[in-house]
């Protein structure tokens, strides 16, 4: 993983960036949280690859090259789906 290179691929003049990885409940909305969490997984996953396939792209318009705007990874992780059904069979009265 090479956070230099992951930038490289977003479009970081976008002052609204969205990112949802697959173990995040909610979208990181800037690129200091986008950061936080590449930094982040970067040290705790020495070694992460990414896939990608079945890409579309559509030119926005005549600049050179394309960047993400947006990301999306649509499946909860398990521990995330686990803990959403443990909150959701507790009584809301429980302490």
């Amino acid at each position: 993983m090479d956070l230099k290179a992951m930038a490289d691929l977003w479009d970081t003049s976008d002052p609204h960036p969205f990112y949802l990885p697959e173990e995040v409940e909610q979208p990181l909305r800037d690129w200091d949280a986008i950061r936080a969490y590449w930094d982040k997984a970067m040290a705790m996953i020495p070694r992460l690859k990414m896939r990608l396939w079945d890409l579309h792209a559509a030119p926005l318009s005549d600049a050179e090259g394309w960047r993400f705007c947006r990301y999306a990874e649509a499946p909860l992780a398990p521990i995330l789906y686990m803990r959403k059904l443990y909150e959701n069979s507790v009584d809301p009265n429980f302490s």
